[in-house]
């Protein structure tokens, strides 16, 4: 049997724990490529119009998958944590899946406290399509993916994004950017499928490393910055991961201090248009707060309208640096 994954939505926070899982059963896995423009337009083909960009590029990459394997391992997403859920659009998602992909068979991402999913979901699938496993077996499987996992996520702490992370694991060797006392500083924050998708943001990344920018994200931040709310903010957002955006941002206002940040988000994306108001809200009552920039794609961005944005953002951001020398 051979499982097919999709290199979408969350791949870039569970690809340890999925490929880890697997090989220990012994089961092969194709992994799909990096999201081309083929796999974009045949996601656009396949979805609805209403639907965000994020989730269009996983139905391409689901429909890439579909010929060449026995099975689709379709994540899918419910509740975080004791409280929180996935966006409306995710919750739902495996249903869409399931009338589009024959092939695609579920397994449910209720998260803990740690951000890791549960077995219980896992177990009946696995034994359902795989009843040659046993439990003892399934369970040998789970605690080597779970460590595998937990040694990726300990690797953010030391300033490794997702990316240079599972690099780190699979080369076993360091990839941190070395700071630089005259690059600017700026933190990129967005849901991991925008930040880490080179397709959708156009590079976003590399330009601004071209740029002698010191680049930050999301997933640096310290465990000292987690659950932190703004001066003016009164509870946490009913999405985890929105509100993990929210303390980052914190975080990079008044401890790391960069000299500017942007807003990643996708179109149509219903709780990054909340949270991007409440940022600048928060951010406008804040004394010397870093620049702010929302950024927002979908699948008519050109690179060149994003490249000016970016550059015009650069240039404030240096003109900024050199007033507040004088």
């Amino acid at each position: 049997m051979l499982i097919g994954i999709p290199r979408s939505l969350f791949f870039p926070y569970y690809s340890p724990f999925w490929i880890e899982f697997w090989r220990e059963l012994e089961i092969p896995c194709l992994i799909s490529p990096p999201t081309t423009q083929s796999i974009l337009h045949k996601g656009l083909s396949l979805a609805l119009d209403e639907i965000c960009l994020p989730v269009k590029i996983h139905y391409g990459h689901l429909a890439y998958l579909e010929d060449k394997v026995e099975m689709i391992f379709s994540p899918a997403f419910g509740k975080w944590g004791k409280k929180g859920h996935f966006c409306p659009k995710l919750k739902a998602l495996h249903d869409l899946v399931k009338n589009k992909f024959p092939k695609a068979v579920e397994f449910w991402h209720d998260l803990n406290e740690q951000d890791l999913p549960q077995p219980k979901p896992w177990q009946k699938t696995v034994f359902t399509i795989a009843p040659q496993i046993s439990k003892k077996r399934f369970k040998a499987a789970w605690e080597k993916a779970r460590r595998r996992q937990t040694a990726f996520l300990s690797l953010w702490e030391k300033g490794y994004n997702p990316v240079e992370a599972a690099a780190c694991l699979l080369e076993k060797k360091p990839l941190l950017q070395k700071d630089n006392p005259y690059a600017l500083k700026i933190a990129v924050l967005g849901h991991p499928y925008l930040v880490y998708d080179e397709m959708p943001n156009h590079e976003l990344l590399t330009l601004l490393r071209k740029k002698n920018t010191r680049v930050y994200t999301k997933e640096q931040t310290p465990a000292s910055a987690k659950r932190k709310l703004w001066p003016t903010q009164t509870k946490e957002l009913f999405w985890p991961l929105g509100q993990q955006l929210l303390e980052a941002a914190l975080y990079y206002s008044i401890e790391k201090r960069v000299d500017g940040i942007i807003f990643l988000t996708a179109c149509l994306c219903g709780p990054d248009a909340i949270i991007g108001e409440l940022l600048e809200k928060y951010m406008s009552h804040l004394p010397d707060a870093p620049s702010l920039l929302r950024l927002t794609v979908d699948e008519h961005t050109g690179q060149a309208g994003l490249e000016t944005r970016i550059e015009a953002f650069v240039d404030l951001l240096h003109w900024r640096k050199r007033h507040a020398a004088v």
